[in-house]
């Protein structure tokens, strides 16, 4: 069942991409600060997500409110060595699936455009992948939709 959804590629390397995991302390001030490069990484993505959305705001003005599904796709560059390997591959290193998502979420929410809150994502999926051609631009895939995935989908 799914209804009303779209998507959106989003031309950032992910590869470039600081997740909000990677924050400083400073002990003496008794502080957690966001790093610089994560501040860089979350205007990238909002600069992007901007670009490819478009002034588009239909999904949020439309006056209804229920669960989002959201699929993330995220897709490398192939590296110099062990190309033909981990063509079309899964990449299975760091940085970690979810703490990449969190950061889409939160850029997501900020920006205003689908929802007001990140809890209205009831369902999530999300993948690291190596590109399948060289010529293959690495980006992010982001897939929305209001009520496109049912629980008889899930669990």
């Amino acid at each position: 069942m799914r209804t009303d959804v779209e998507e959106f590629f989003l031309d950032v390397d992910p590869a470039m991409l600081r997740t909000a995991q990677q924050k400083g302390v400073n002990f003496a001030a008794r502080r957690v600060f966001t790093k610089p490069e994560v501040e860089r990484s979350r205007r990238l993505l909002m600069a992007a997500l901007l670009r490819a959305v478009g002034q588009r705001r239909h999904f949020r003005c439309c006056g209804e409110w229920g669960a989002w599904g959201v699929s993330v796709c995220y897709r490398y560059g192939l590296p110099k060595r062990g190309r033909e390997a981990l063509r079309g591959r899964y990449k299975v290193t760091r940085p970690d699936c979810d703490n990449l998502t969190k950061m889409v979420l939160d850029v997501i929410t900020e920006s205003g455009l689908f929802w007001g809150d990140d809890a209205e994502v009831a369902f999530l999926a999300q993948a690291k992948v190596y590109a399948q051609l060289v010529s293959d631009r690495p980006g992010i895939r982001i897939g929305f939709g209001r009520e496109a995935w049912g629980a008889d989908d899930g669990c």
